[in-house]
C-alpha cells in the first residue's frame, strides 16, 4: 500500500521517532482493511496513552 502521509510529515523529526516503527512496536493496534483478493486497501494507526493533568500543548506534540 503506498504511503498516504502528507510530504511534511515525513521530515519531521517527533513524527519520525514515533510512525517509523509503530507497525512492529505497537502492532496490537494496527488495523488493516484487505479486498476480495487479499491488497491492503486501508491501515489505521493508533496507540494508545496515558494523558497527565493538565492542558495539551498549543503548538502541538514537540512541544
Amino acid at each position: 500500500m503506498p504511503n498516504s502521509w502528507p510530504e511534511f510529515m515525513r521530515h519531521d523529526p517527533i513524527g519520525g521517532l514515533f510512525y517509523n516503527n509503530v507497525e512492529t512496536r505497537f502492532a496490537e493496534f494496527v488495523l488493516v482493511a484487505q479486498d476480495d483478493g487479499g491488497e491492503v486497501v486501508a491501515m489505521v494507526y493508533s496507540i494508545p496513552f496515558v494523558r497527565g493533568a493538565g492542558d495539551l500543548p498549543d503548538n502541538g506534540w514537540g512541544s
